[in-house]
């Protein structure tokens, strides 16, 4: 696991957990006989192109992993949370850590009233199968265990196989049990600032020249040059090094740094 992105998603996801769990005091709120149940509906509807399996947040870890390796060709007793991380595309990587961070952040505090299956984050995600080859999944995440104080302890994630991934855009929306979108455009600034500096792999000047050709994409390199006070040798070094450095961490063939620049505009990264 060498791509930063990997390392730093694991990373912030884990310690984000083990922040707003660690000292608090709660009981479980889903009984256990609810929660087999559900596994064993899940269990009997799985096939070739299907799998799922349950994220512990109080451990961080994998748990009830079915049909991993019919579908992805990883061998069931290896797989795990760490390896899971790994295998998603570093465009959508980039993209739900920044969509699902802030959200997870008020689902395990404890500011959604949460049951088992009251909410679902639906979305696509780009997988690499064991052969090598990317694919595109379905995803559909869960509650499965809450606290008596709404902290999101565990949920569910769902797969099931679309196609060949041929870098689709990353997809989400988070609704009810009934199906009805909720709108998130609320956010955390304070939780925001820290997903941007866990995800950016650019040094300042990079992230800033980035940042410029974001807003004014038809800058000139003169007019970058002057835009940031430095020389236009200086500006081509820094769009060559922010080229290559784009296209080994998100797996993506850019045409230039306005492309870049473009990209993770999008995905809300500058």
């Amino acid at each position: 696991m060498n791509n930063p992105v990997t390392k730093n998603y694991f990373n912030a996801f884990k310690e984000q957990a083990h922040r707003l769990l660690a000292n608090a005091k709660y009981q479980y709120a889903v009984p256990a006989e609810k929660q087999q149940q559900e596994i064993q509906r899940l269990a009997g509807s799985m096939q070739m192109e299907r799998f799922f399996f349950v994220i512990n947040n109080e451990t961080f870890e994998l748990e009830e992993v079915h049909n991993v390796e019919k579908t992805l060709g990883y061998n069931l007793n290896t797989f795990s949370l760490h390896k899971y991380i790994g295998i998603i595309h570093p465009s959508h990587k980039v993209a739900q850590m920044n969509y699902a961070y802030p959200l997870m952040e008020e689902l395990i505090r404890g500011d959604w009233p949460l049951n088992l299956g009251s909410h679902y984050f639906i979305g696509n995600v780009g997988l690499k199968h064991a052969n090598g080859e990317w694919l595109l999944f379905k995803r559909v995440s869960y509650p499965y265990q809450v606290s008596n104080k709404n902290h999101l302890l565990a949920y569910i994630c769902e797969f099931t196989l679309i196609n060949k991934f041929s870098n689709e855009p990353y997809i989400s929306r988070f609704t009810d049990a009934n199906g009805t979108i909720i709108d998130l455009q609320k956010k955390n600034p304070a939780v925001e600032k820290k997903v941007k500096k866990q995800l950016n792999p650019f040094s300042k000047q990079e992230f800033k020249l980035l940042q410029i050709t974001a807003k004014q994409p038809g800058l000139t390199t003169k007019g970058m040059a002057e835009e940031m006070d430095i020389s236009e040798n200086s500006i081509k070094t820094y769009r060559k090094r922010i080229k290559e450095k784009a296209e080994a961490i998100y797996q993506i063939k850019f045409a230039n740094t306005k492309h870049v620049a473009l990209y993770l505009k999008e995905v809300g990264l500058v």
